[in-house]
């Protein structure tokens, strides 16, 4: 995975965002997947990029959990192509599995509650959903 090119698609992908939704926030994000760029060897991420015309169009990133399982940290795809999406998360499933055979289960993580995220997710029929939640010492001040 070409570190610079990820980062600019990345920044690309933001910036758009940002423009076209500028309700919501996706600062945070940015700064989770700066973060990642810049320590992608100290996390053993495994990532890859989707060329289009040799321009990049989607990225993707991950860490193997187990023996058979990797969790797919953040996907991430331009306009520039249709299907950009489902390319880079089927090529990159494909990656893993030649990569690792014993690999059985890739964890999609949370859809973050935006109903398009969830319906792309569920359109790779899941093995199994598990429901978030969150946990808080009570001396940290959280009055629940």
């Amino acid at each position: 995975c070409n570190m610079d090119r990820a980062r600019r698609l990345v920044d690309q992908w933001y910036y758009s965002h940002m423009r076209s939704n500028p309700e919501r926030n996706f600062l945070l994000e940015n700064i989770a997947m700066a973060r990642a760029f810049q320590n992608y060897r100290a996390l053993d991420l495994e990532g890859c990029i989707l060329l289009v015309n040799g321009e990049a169009a989607a990225v993707t990133m991950a860490t193997r959990l187990s023996n058979d399982t990797f969790d797919i940290h953040f996907e991430k795809a331009l306009d520039i192509a249709d299907g950009a999406y489902p390319a880079i998360n089927q090529g990159f499933a494909a990656y893993l599995r030649e990569k690792y055979p014993h690999l059985r289960w890739l964890n999609r993580e949370d859809d973050l509650g935006l109903e398009g995220l969830r319906k792309a997710k569920l359109s790779y029929c899941p093995h199994h959903l598990v429901e978030k939640c969150w946990a808080c010492l009570l001396e940290d001040g959280y009055d629940y």
